[in-house]
């Protein structure tokens, strides 16, 4: 077998019988995951953690085990693009009124 995966015998006994140290962690995060249905982020994990188990983990703890094992939530949020900010220059009327329009002034206190 060791010829196959090619690796030293050695190595495989020196981790044959070694545990993950993320293991415990994965398995309270999975409960958290399965509970809101794939739908939680790492962000909203943590939160789950702290009220449920009253365990705290680093966010960036949870994401790291998160990426490790696979869970990737269903919905990812996105971000909506403002338009507000840019002008269109078709929409721009001449002023036919010939309105004299004030600068703002700024009140002074």
């Amino acid at each position: 077998m060791c010829e196959a995966l090619c690796i030293s015998r050695k190595t495989y006994y020196k981790y044959r019988n070694e545990t993950d140290p993320d293991y415990c962690d994965y398995k309270l995060i999975k409960k958290v995951f399965d509970e809101s249905k794939g739908t939680y982020g790492y962000r909203r994990i943590q939160e789950g953690l702290k009220i449920k188990f009253g365990v705290i983990f680093n966010h960036k703890k949870v994401h790291r085990i998160m990426f490790k094992f696979n869970l990737k939530p269903k919905y990812i949020k996105r971000l909506k693009i403002k338009h507000s900010g840019s002008r269109i220059l078709a929409n721009i009327v001449p002023n036919i009124i010939k309105r004299r329009f004030r600068p703002t002034t700024i009140n002074k206190i």
